[in-house]
C-alpha cells in the first residue's frame, strides 16, 4: 500500500514509507540477514512535547516511517560537503586533553569553532543531552549546531555517532533549524553521512523525520523550546536513538568496528560553528 506524500508548508516533502529494510537506504552487505527490531519503551522518559513543521500538514500511519524526501540538489550538495562542519573540527576535538574545550580551527575561507565538554575515563553505554532549539543567523558557507557525540576507537578506527540540531544551508539550501544525525567508522573519513543519505541508520518511528525542521524555537529571555536526545547501546541490535519519549531507530552493530562489541570510550556535548567571516567580520552563527 502507498500513502500520499505530505507536502509541508515549509517546502519539505515527507514520504510515509512502510517499515521494511528494503525501503531504507542501507548497504546490504553491511547488514546482511538483518531484521528490523521491534521498538519498545525504555527507562528514559521525558515530559516535553516538540513538533516538526511537517506535522502541521499531516501524519504518517502506524507501520510506516516518516522520511524526508531528498532532492536532487541535496544529493549534489551532500557529495560536495560530505561531513561539512564536522570533519576537521571533530578531529581536533578528539585530540584535545582537557575536559572542556573552546577552540578555533582556521581555514582558507574563515574558521570553525567548537565548544565541548567531555568524559573519557571509563566505559559508556549511552548519553543524554537536553538541547534548547535556536535559529542562529547563518550565511552562505556557514553552519551552526548543537549535538552530542558517542565515540569509540582511535586514530583511523574512530567510530562516531552524532545527534542534535543544526542550521546547514550548504546541505538543505535554507536556514531552518533541523534535527539531524551523523555517523562514521573511520575517523570521519570515507564512511558515514547525515540522516538517511547513505547506509546506516535504520528508522522505525513514524512521528519524526531525520533532517526535518522544528516548529518552535527558543526566545531570548522568553519561552524556551528544548528536547532530550538519547543514544544508548542495545543488548544485541545496535545503538539506539531516542528523541524525548520516542525511539526513532538504531544504528546496527554491523556498521561499526570499535562500537560493535564495545561500549563508547568518550562522550562529548557541545556545539560547532563554521564562520566564513564575510568582510572580515564575525557573523552571528553562534
Amino acid at each position: 500500500m502507498q500513502w500520499l506524500p505530505i507536502e509541508s508548508s515549509d517546502g519539505d516533502v515527507i514520504d510515509c514509507v512502510p517499515v521494511d529494510i528494503s525501503n531504507q537506504p542501507v548497504d546490504r552487505p553491511l547488514i546482511k540477514n538483518h531484521d528490523i527490531q521491534k521498538m519498545s519503551r525504555n527507562s528514559f522518559n521525558t515530559k516535553k512535547s516538540i513538533t516538526q513543521s511537517w506535522q502541521l500538514d499531516g501524519s504518517c500511519p502506524y507501520g510506516t516511517i516518516a522520511v524526508k524526501r531528498t532532492t536532487q540538489e541535496e544529493i549534489v550538495r551532500a557529495h560536495s560537503i560530505n561531513n561539512f562542519g564536522i570533519n576537521s573540527v571533530q578531529k581536533s576535538s578528539f585530540q584535545a586533553t582537557s575536559k572542556s574545550e573552546l577552540n578555533t580551527v582556521t581555514t582558507s575561507n574563515g574558521f570553525r569553532q567548537y565548544a565541548t565538554v567531555k568524559v573519557d575515563e571509563g566505559e559508556y553505554y549511552g548519553a543524554v543531552a537536553t538541547m534548547s532549539i535556536w535559529a542562529p543567523n547563518v550565511r552562505p558557507g556557514e553552519s551552526s549546531g548543537s549535538q552530542v557525540w558517542v565515540v569509540g576507537g582511535s586514530a583511523s578506527d574512530l567510530n562516531v555517532i552524532v545527534a542534535g540540531w543544526h542550521v546547514l544551508p550548504e546541505l538543505y539550501g535554507d536556514n531552518k533549524t533541523r534535527f539531524y544525525t551523523y555517523w562514521t567508522t573511520d575517523s570521519l573519513g570515507s564512511t558515514g553521512c547525515f540522516n538517511l543519505l547513505c547506509t546506516g541508520f535504520v528508522q522505525t518511528n513514524n512521528k519524526f523525520a531525520l533532517g526535518a525542521p522544528f516548529t518552535h524555537l527558543s526566545n531570548l529571555d522568553g519561552l524556551q523550546s528544548e528536547f532530550d536526545v538519547i543514544i544508548y547501546k542495545g543488548h544485541k541490535d545496535g545503538w539506539f536513538l531516542q528523541l524525548d519519549d520516542f525511539i526513532l531507530g538504531y544504528w546496527p552493530f554491523s556498521l561499526f568496528t570499535s562500537l560493535k562489541n564495545n561500549p563508547a570510550s568518550r562522550i562529548e556535548w557541545g556545539g560547532i560553528v563554521v564562520n566564513s567571516q564575510i568582510d572580515g567580520k564575525q557573523s552571528t552563527t553562534t
